[in-house]
């Protein structure tokens, strides 16, 4: 009985010990996202808004990095064509990173035309 108490006792000691306190706040630094697509299609399914909420997320003038990687490979082996678009920025201004993310979109989009 003595050791089923002793058992009973480290393992309630151990569960209510090691509960982690909810509270903590987590901060993003130095974000980095780089995507690959193959498409039009890929790069019409990037949801810009969502990305943006993303970046709501982020601390004060902390710097942000965004590449699209455009791969347009042919039916021959001989052609393959790649487009690699990055922007560097800051998150203290976040309205004109997002009005840079549009751009870099159109651009993408017309490398597949």
């Amino acid at each position: 009985m003595k050791t089923i108490s002793t058992v009973l006792a480290i393992f309630i000691s151990a569960f209510v010990f090691g509960q982690t306190d909810s509270d903590k706040n987590y901060k993003l630094e130095d974000v980095k996202i780089s995507i690959e697509v193959n498409s039009i299609e890929d790069i019409d399914s990037i949801d810009f808004n969502k990305i943006e909420t993303f970046l709501e997320d982020l601390g004060e003038n902390e710097p942000i990095s965004f590449a699209i990687v455009c791969r347009n490979e042919s039916n021959t082996e001989k052609e393959k064509n790649e487009l690699k678009l990055s922007l560097s920025g800051n998150s203290n201004n976040k309205e004109a990173f997002i009005k840079r993310l549009s751009k870099m979109k159109n651009v993408a989009i017309k490398f597949y035309k």
